[in-house]
Parts: structure tokens; sequence; C-alpha cells
């Protein structure tokens, strides 16, 4: 599945993907600016963090500042919904890092490449509003580790696509603006 965005990138014209969401881009209103938007998504990375650090503390009872990953790997090992929520938000925050690994480089690219600004905007805020439901559902989870386990990771896989896709596209759309010099 890893695979997918950048291949689907990669293989087609950036507009063939954004006139898949053209309709829905006219109700898109930027929430800030590009480089702003970095802050946002390592802001949203380490929410993540934050909550499993804190549901950590409260599936153990402690905060463990001295080896604060292993208090972390050992409240994501206990039962309950504490325990649930430090796994989860731990990956969450993990893959949030993994996605701004991509994302930041391609918002430096688009600037630089001059990438038309509205656009860019746009997809800079469709990447941090889907980075936000990405943790969320991914820590909501948590609440029904088995009942919706399915039905919950195939949305929150549907959003991750969706996140990386964006990415993807930005890089495609600095590569396109290169070419056009």
């Amino acid at each position: 599945m890893s695979v997918i965005p950048p291949a689907l990138a990669y293989f087609k014209d950036p507009t063939e993907i954004l006139a898949m969401i053209e309709p829905y881009m006219e109700q898109v209103k930027p929430i800030c600016t590009p480089i702003e938007s970095l802050l946002a998504a390592w802001f949203i990375a380490y929410a993540a963090h934050m909550i499993g650090l804190f549901s950590s503390a409260l599936a153990t009872g402690a905060v463990d500042n001295v080896d604060p990953r292993k208090a972390k790997s050992e409240a994501a090992a206990k039962k309950g919904i504490f325990g649930y929520m430090t796994a989860f938000a731990m990956s969450a925050h993990n893959n949030r890092l993994e996605g701004f690994a991509l994302y930041a480089p391609a918002v430096v690219l688009c600037i630089m490449m001059k990438v038309e600004e509205n656009l860019l905007a746009k997809l800079c805020t469709l990447y941090i509003v889907t980075s936000a439901a990405y943790v969320a559902v991914y820590v909501v989870q948590a609440f029904f580790p088995k009942l919706l386990s399915a039905p919950v990771s195939i949305v929150r896989t549907v959003i991750w696509f969706s996140n990386t896709i964006i990415a993807c596209v930005l890089i495609k759309l600095a590569a396109s603006e290169k070419t056009k010099e």
C-alpha cells in the first residue's frame, strides 16, 4: 500500500490527480501559509506524542522521563483503554513523523519552484486536515480496540492514503514547474 501514492504521483500528471478532487477544492479555505503548515504538521505529530505520554502515565501511574520510550512501550503492552491509547498514539506519532519527512521537502520544493500559491495553500490545508483526522481516528480506535478495529483501520488507511498522495502530488507539482523553465 505504501508504494501506491508515490507510484500514482510519478506515473500520472498532477493535473489528472487534482482533477479527482477539483469539485471540492473551491470549498477548501486555506487555514495557514505553506510555511506555517510545516509547523502545524509538526505540532500534530507531537500532539499524538503528548497523548501517548499522558495515556502512558495514566496506564502506569507514573511519568518516567529517564527512559520514556521504555515506559511508553511498557504502558502500551498493558491491557485497558490507556494501554491501547498509548500504543495507538505512539503509532500515530511515528506515522506523522514519517509523513513529515515527505511533506516538508515537498512544500519547500513547491515554494522554490513557485507553484501557484492558492493551490499550494489549499493542498497544504488538506494535508493538515487529513493529518489531524488521521491522529484522531488512530487515538479513537483505542476506545474500541476489538469491536471496530477493522472498519476503523480502513477509515484510517483511506485518510493516510489521501494524506500521502497530497505530499506526493506536491513533489510532482514542483517537478512539473521545473520542466516549464
